[in-house]
């Protein structure tokens, strides 16, 4: 199965609830994420920008998702290495990349 594809954009709601709505191109609402904070705190508290912060990245998983793969499309693998146009890239990373695409893309 595929994700959506990106880019995806996020709109905040305010107090009281401190959610984040992310949403496709065309509109359709993908997922809701909620600010983890005490009813009685101001939404300015730490644990409202640690619920802005993983909205943003939410968001930017396809742009991640398409960096990996692109890294590893013009890559040349070679014996321990990735060689890439500005040097090389170790091959645990290149395997560790790999990993997480697979995970990413629901492989195992």
């Amino acid at each position: 199965m595929e994700h959506t594809p990106g880019p995806w954009k996020v709109e905040h709601i305010g107090e009281p609830n401190d959610i984040w709505f992310l949403f496709d191109t065309s509109g359709r609402q993908l997922a809701d994420i909620f600010g983890h904070h005490d009813d009685s705190e101001a939404s300015t508290d730490p644990s409202s920008k640690e619920g802005a912060a993983n909205a943003s990245l939410i968001k930017e998983a396809p742009n991640l998702l398409a960096l990996l793969q692109e890294l590893l499309q013009h890559g040349t693998f070679r014996v321990g290495w990735i060689a890439l146009d500005d040097g090389l890239l170790g091959y645990e990373w290149a395997l560790r990349t790999q990993d997480a695409i697979s995970k990413a893309t629901g492989g195992a």
